[in-house]
């Protein structure tokens, strides 16, 4: 590669045919731009992990309170660790020799305790470095480690010891685990304003934190925990195969989304996206999932404290983003439906409310 752009070089200058540029830039030292550059990745990791901070916070009590809607649960005190590869990774890729001279050593280092999680209440912060956990010392530096290690302590007697130091100096915490649902929530940074739990886990992307605010986000949450605890996932998988869909449905489902771009292109009217018509030609009650899961998830969000009025206007910034939803159904319900049937589930709630009666979703005669 080097020796075809030194040739290339080479032939320009020597035959004064490649275009030059008229105005001479500044050129900055190598010092100021690496003080630059250092300032710009340490505002970049302050943002991620405000950001994750953030999601982690709203998603605690939606995992904790809707122990009784999760079929899988877990032992958690609330924690999340993070070594310095972890930390290069949860930013969006720093690499580990800039994270070096950025200053981060290699301990694993709690990266936040979710308020109100039993971590946080029993003094566990950002920035503690993990030395042992149960009196044993960590062998490694990779928090995967530290995380079994914990998660065994808790499966045996639903407590653990760690050991932490911080500029305090070094002690050991008792905590006590709680129950919650066994989904893990992670962040993504992908600009989409979009979210999944197609692989088990809750996936915020970052254009859905810039996008929304905390009742709404907390929401996307529940909802998306609500695909998980309906298994909707195992679900497609099944309809996909019982309809032969796993075989034919990828070509109809590209077919579609290839013929939606053209009549978008060429302005011809639609009454309905041909890429869902596939989709759920292929696939049984993919719509309906979704509905569903909108449905259990104002039910999880309602259980968690959460804002529940605020609820409908995910739909409202789905449509504003994307004007097209308001009248193209893709792979998801219509969103002028989605906001009315999520409006008919608030009052559903609230009547529960005020009888007093228990925060469960009606099950389908």
């Amino acid at each position: 590669m080097m020796k075809s752009f030194l040739m290339g070089l080479f032939l320009c200058a020597g035959l004064s045919a490649c275009a030059s540029v008229d105005y001479a830039a500044p050129d900055p030292a190598a010092e100021m731009v690496e003080l630059y550059q250092q300032d710009m990745q340490r505002a970049a990791i302050d943002l991620q992990l405000a950001r994750r901070a953030r999601l982690y916070d709203l998603a605690w009590p939606v995992l904790k309170e809707n122990v009784a809607l999760c079929p899988q649960t877990k032992t958690s005190i609330g924690v999340v660790l993070a070594g310095r590869e972890d930390l290069g990774a949860f930013v969006g890729g720093i690499d580990e020799d800039y994270l070096t001279r950025l200053g981060y050593g290699d301990d694993i280092k709690v990266l936040h305790a979710m308020a109100g999680s039993p971590a946080a209440e029993a003094g566990l912060a950002a920035g503690m470095a993990l030395l042992a956990v149960n009196g044993a010392e960590l062998e490694t530096r990779q928090a995967e480690t530290a995380v079994a290690a914990i998660v065994e302590a808790l499966d045996e007697d639903e407590s653990v010891t760690v050991t932490i130091r911080d500029e305090a100096g070094t002690r050991d915490i008792a905590i006590e685990g709680v129950e919650t649902c066994a989904a893990p929530v992670k962040m993504s940074t992908s600009d989409a304003i979009n979210a999944m739990a197609a692989t088990g886990d809750i996936v915020i992307h970052a254009g859905m934190m810039r996008a929304a605010d905390d009742d709404t986000l907390q929401f996307v949450i529940a909802h998306e925990l609500a695909h998980i605890a309906l298994a909707h996932r195992p679900k497609v998988i099944r309809n996909s195969i019982v309809s032969g869909a796993v075989l034919y449905g990828p070509v109809l489902y590209a077919g579609g989304m290839v013929a939606d771009t053209v009549l978008r292109l060429t302005g011809s009217q639609r009454s309905g996206s041909l890429s869902s018509r596939a989709l759920a030609a292929s696939v049984p009650y993919m719509n309906e999932f979704e509905a569903e899961a909108d449905y259990v998830g104002l039910y999880m969000l309602a259980r968690a404290g959460g804002n529940i009025d605020a609820a409908p206007e995910l739909f409202t910034l789905f449509a504003t983003e994307k004007p097209e939803s308001t009248w193209l159904l893709y792979t998801h319900p219509l969103t002028p439906q989605r906001y009315a049937a999520v409006e008919a589930a608030v009052a559903e709630v609230k009547a529960k409310m005020a009888a007093g009666e228990e925060l469960l979703p009606e099950k389908a005669e």
